[in-house]
This record gives structure tokens, sequence and C-alpha cells, in this order.
């Protein structure tokens, strides 16, 4: 199992990470802007393109979902070696706002 798995289980300092989810899931959070790393070849509004509705989320829940469609739509277009998205910690000014890095590597060739 890799470390998701043992995050998700609770680690091993017994953080139960699904827990503490569930206990935010339904706040209100929106996307306020795509971070976009390592796409030196690839028009960053290809990757753009794919967080489109994840914009449209109200919240934390909806958010995560559509992140992980637009995570698996940038693997389906097969030009990424990997793919990885983080929401970064919300700004003390806007804590219902948060930003996303995404962060590619290109395929050779």
């Amino acid at each position: 199992p890799g470390a998701m798995a043992a995050a998700a289980e609770g680690g091993a300092a017994g953080y139960d990470f699904v827990a503490a989810f569930n206990e935010v899931r339904d706040k209100e959070c929106r996307l306020k802007h795509v971070h976009i790393k390592g796409a030196h070849k690839t028009k960053r509004r290809v990757v753009e393109r794919e967080f489109k509705r994840a914009k449209e989320a109200e919240t934390l829940d909806q958010l995560k979902d559509e992140m992980i469609l637009a995570a698996n739509e940038l693997w389906s277009l097969d030009i990424f070696d990997n793919v990885d998205v983080t929401v970064d910690a919300p700004d003390e000014a806007e804590p219902n706002a948060a930003d996303v890095t995404v962060k590619v590597d290109e395929k050779a060739g």
C-alpha cells in the first residue's frame, strides 16, 4: 500500500483523514486559480480546460470530485508521464477559496 492508502487509513500517527474530511466536506469552497507547473510543450489552455468544471464547484466535496475528474482527463490525453494535483491552503483573506497546483511531467517526443 502506498502513502495515500496509509494516510486514508490513519497513517502512522493515527490521524483519520477520512473522518476529518467528512467533517468539512460540505464547507463552502470555490476554486480561485489553477497554477500549472511542468507544461513546457503543452499549451496552458489544454490543462486549464480540464479544470473548467472545477471552477463551478461550490463545496469542498464537489471540488475534490471535479479535481479527480480533471486529473483523469489529463491522464487520458496520454501526453503526460505524471499528473499531480494539490490544493493549496486557503488565504486568510479568502478562507472559502482555494488555489490548485497542477504539476505535469510531459512525455518525451
